[in-house]
């Protein structure tokens, strides 16, 4: 396993292509990091969104769907800037 950090000089034919496998998720082990952050503001703003908005209120149902599309998006928005660092390291 190969970890770009700079970028690598290839000369002439050597390198032709970049292939990236597997994405690389948020690790849920640190509690200070800002993207986790994040995402529980994102958590806790669902959670209250659904329990103190009337079951008839159709605002909720679009602010909730919002929110959750936001929430779910962000971890996989992350991984892609991560992924597109990288291959940018590699270039």
């Amino acid at each position: 396993m190969v970890n770009l950090s700079e970028r690598i000089n290839f000369y002439d034919d050597l390198c032709r292509n970049v292939v990236v496998v597997g994405i690389p998720l948020i690790k849920h082990d640190s509690v200070a990091d800002k993207t986790l952050l994040r995402l529980k503001y994102y958590r806790e703003y669902t959670k209250d969104i659904m329990n103190t908005h009337d079951k008839n209120d159709s605002t909720k149902i679009l602010i909730h769907d919002d929110v959750h599309k936001t929430r779910d998006s962000y971890e996989t928005k992350y991984a892609m800037k991560i992924i597109n660092q990288c291959i940018g390291r590699s270039l």
